[in-house]
């Protein structure tokens, strides 16, 4: 296994200044940093891959999403979005929505939309819950998030509608904290 230049990649990440100099836990390395340090030590191809692997559902999958649900990041994102609208499977297609689920972050946002003009209302429970664990993080705005929610409220489909009317509570609380 090749050597790592750790302060380098602290660096690289954000998880240590330029001025530090100290031989010590200085810096910050939170989830964040760790992300980033683990996604470079992969690769972008590898996170490519695992996404791949865990839309795929073969043996091996759920490994691959646990990987792709620690790194996450917009190289998973991407992928997962690539996948979604190449694959013809639908279960498939439904797969790299929930992988992004997990892989996911505030960068998402601007796509839920195209992902909800997709019929599926499999899909559209899946988007759900994605918004949800969106604002619950603080990776996006209640607001943002009731603007997704609400619509589907007075969707067609019962489960979508009975989805949302479950989520929609403790987004607009969060939404009344905010202001």
């Amino acid at each position: 296994m090749a050597d790592i230049d750790w302060e380098a990649l602290a660096r690289r990440v954000g998880a240590l200044s330029d001025t530090s100099t100290k031989r010590s836990y200085e810096g910050q390395a939170g989830a964040v940093e760790t992300r980033a340090a683990l996604a470079t030590l992969l690769g972008d191809d590898v996170v490519r891959s695992a996404v791949r692997h865990a839309v795929s559902l073969k043996p091996g999958a759920a490994l691959a999403a646990n990987v792709v649900a620690e790194v996450r990041g917009r190289v998973a994102m991407d992928e997962c979005l690539r996948l979604y609208r190449e694959l013809e499977n639908e279960d498939l297609r439904l797969n790299a929505v929930r992988i992004l689920y997990d892989a996911g972050d505030g960068a998402v946002l601007p796509f839920l939309n195209e992902l909800l003009r997709d019929p599926s209302p499999k899909l559209h429970r899946v988007v759900a819950s994605v918004v949800y664990k969106l604002a619950m993080g603080a990776e996006i705005e209640a607001a943002d998030a009731l603007a997704i929610l609400e619509p589907m409220a007075t969707a067609a489909d019962d489960e979508v509608r009975s989805q949302a009317a479950h989520l929609l509570p403790a987004i607009r609380e969060l939404a009344d904290q905010a202001t």
